[in-house]
């Protein structure tokens, strides 16, 4: 995800097939049945609450119920190839999963964070280290967490610099047919870009 609201070169050359993907605008409180977020007192990353939320994640012996989301949190770049999230027996979840090499620096990305209910501590909202973490892992390789209705009836599908027509009519009736007030439109970069694929 990315908070830049201009397009980007390399980003469609990355991520779209033949430059004829979709880039999908929504809000960033997308989630079904969720709090408004709030800024953690480290000053780091947004908590989101997913109250009455069915949600759990298969565990190596039981299941384990996801409360709470972190996010969006900012990626930092950094040429540092390995920085320690550990200091002594807390983690620093400001520091994980928002860390990347400074050569993604041009993707401006966010990000949503899971971390297992039992290493937060809501009240000094930090993470401990427990022998349970090993014992018993989350072992779920995808968490699905449902998007609000709401959310999705007021997307906006940006067409990839590439894109035909009729795709443009492909898009346009699944829009009209999944949402109430959704919007496509064409890409800036349509017919000013060219890479040979």
């Amino acid at each position: 995800m990315s908070a830049s609201k201009k397009e980007s070169i390399p980003l469609w050359a990355l991520y779209a097939s033949k430059l004829k993907g979709v880039r999908i605008k929504l809000s960033s409180i997308m989630f079904e049945s969720c709090s408004e977020p709030y800024l953690s007192r480290c000053g780091k990353f947004f908590i989101i609450n997913l109250l009455t939320l069915k949600n759990s994640a298969q565990r190596k012996t039981d299941w384990h119920w996801i409360p709470y989301l972190f996010g969006p949190s900012k990626v930092e770049y950094t040429d540092k190839i390995e920085i320690s999230v550990i200091n002594g027996v807390d983690i620093d979840v400001s520091k994980i999963g928002v860390l990347k090499l400074d050569h993604w620096k041009f993707e401006e990305e966010y990000r949503y964070i899971i971390f297992p209910k039992a290493l937060w501590n809501q009240e000094t909202e930090s993470f401990q280290i427990v022998n349970d973490i090993k014992g018993n892992p989350i072992t779920d390789e995808s968490i699905f967490i449902p998007l609000d209705q709401n959310i999705l009836d007021n997307i906006t599908v940006t067409l990839g610099p590439s894109a035909s027509d009729s795709e443009y009519c492909i898009v346009d009736a699944l829009i009209k047919k999944y949402t109430k007030n959704g919007k496509i439109v064409y890409s800036e970069l349509k017919d000013k870009v060219n890479i040979p694929l």
